[in-house]
């Protein structure tokens, strides 16, 4: 069986709607690394300068984490008494333990951080989205045919976040996301291939950190 250099999935997010993608081999990954070196190198900076979290703050959140583990593995009927009980107090403690100063400034840096991860988005998305069909049964296609501009400019989010997440797990979807395809070693962020994904668990860091 041959290799392909592009592969098609059927979406998720939008369903009715598959979509095909580049591939990213070595070489076009290399591209794409020099072309959003500015952008990734600002996601760096933006890391640094975020107002580390205070020793206070990471107990809480860990206190958090934990009651909201114990929330999601209780039965149906007691989730909501779990959440009014250890969750929401937590949350709420955790909250009021950040300054007021502390929460403008990472307000300010996590916007500009998800700013810029769109920009980088965005051009993977540019460079690796093949097609985009939109063919069903008594459906208006109004998907059919998209480009990749007409999908950042005014398509789903959903769709392009999808898409984008297939391009840098090498053509793959994450398990779950198509009966079709293996699941891919990482669903992270991405940009610049393996290293972007540590820009993902940084990205989550920034977003829990923002309280």
């Amino acid at each position: 069986m041959s290799f392909s250099p592009t592969v098609t999935h059927p979406s998720s997010a939008v369903p009715g709607v598959t979509f095909t993608v580049h591939r990213i081999g070595f070489g076009r990954r290399t591209d794409l690394d020099l072309e959003t070196l500015k952008l990734r190198q600002r996601l760096r900076e933006l890391e640094a300068d975020h107002p580390p979290r205070s020793d206070r703050e990471k107990e809480l959140a860990e206190q958090l984490a934990i009651a909201q583990k114990k929330a999601l593995a209780v039965p149906a009927e007691e989730y909501a008494a779990v959440m009014a009980a250890d969750v929401d107090p937590l949350a709420k403690e955790l909250a009021e333990a950040v300054p007021a100063e502390t929460k403008k400034r990472r307000a300010v840096l996590n916007e500009e951080y998800m700013m810029v991860e769109n920009q980088i988005q965005a051009v993977w998305i540019r460079r690796g989205l093949v097609s985009i069909e939109h063919r069903v049964a008594d459906d208006k296609g109004e998907l059919d045919g998209m480009t990749a501009d007409e999908l950042l400019d005014h398509g789903p989010p959903a769709l392009a976040i999808e898409i984008y997440e297939a391009l840098t797990g090498d053509g793959k979807l994450k398990d779950g996301e198509s009966k079709n395809s293996p699941p891919p070693t990482t669903s992270g962020e991405r940009a610049d291939g393996q290293s972007q994904s540590t820009t993902a668990e940084s990205a989550a860091a920034l977003q829990a950190a923002g309280t």
